[in-house]
């Protein structure tokens, strides 16, 4: 038999879920900047997972999942850890997008040299714009976790009244 726990569990996990493909369709199809959605190659989308750490239930993406919702702000001209650079990560994009395609290999080297000197010293141009995008914080509103909040008191409260009632029974 489902205890108490199980089905509060359930009920995050569906919840999680839900959040999950709400962003993923964010990433495809709501506009970020001049009209256009950040998808590129459909890697963040894929990224975005659930998992429980102990009694936490964690949903987690690409380390640049924020990047999407407030753009980049201005950076060093480094990469952490000896990752890929930011110009790697662009010319990568560069690829996936497809963006200047018709250049030489060369020519599309420099471009993701030129993307990446203005992010450097400016950030993104959604970060430049001061306004979050809205991918994520749309899919993780104030509202639902409160609705969530409300659907979890209702599901521990129906599970209070049921014990009692049994007790009063018993």
């Amino acid at each position: 038999m489902a205890t108490l726990t199980d089905f509060a569990k359930i009920k995050l996990e569906e919840f999680a879920d839900k959040t999950i493909a709400e962003i993923q369709e964010n990433i495809k199809t709501k506009p970020v900047y001049k009209g256009k959605p950040a998808n590129a190659s459909g890697k963040t989308a894929a990224s975005l997972k659930r998992d429980w750490v102990g009694d936490t239930l964690v949903i987690s993406g690409a380390g640049h999942i924020f990047a999407l919702e407030f753009g980049r702000k201005p950076t060093m001209n480094s990469s952490k850890g000896g990752g890929e650079t930011l110009r790697e990560k662009i010319r990568i994009w560069m690829d996936d997008k497809p963006v200047a395609t018709s250049e030489t290999a060369k020519k599309r080297n420099s471009i993701a040299w030129l993307i990446t000197r203005g992010i450097h010293k400016r950030g993104t141009l959604l970060f430049q714009s001061g306004n979050p995008s809205g991918t994520l914080q749309s899919a993780i509103s104030e509202e639902k976790i409160v609705k969530l909040g409300k659907e979890m008191l209702e599901l521990f409260s129906v599970n209070a009244i049921s014990v009692l009632l049994n007790t009063v029974k018993g």
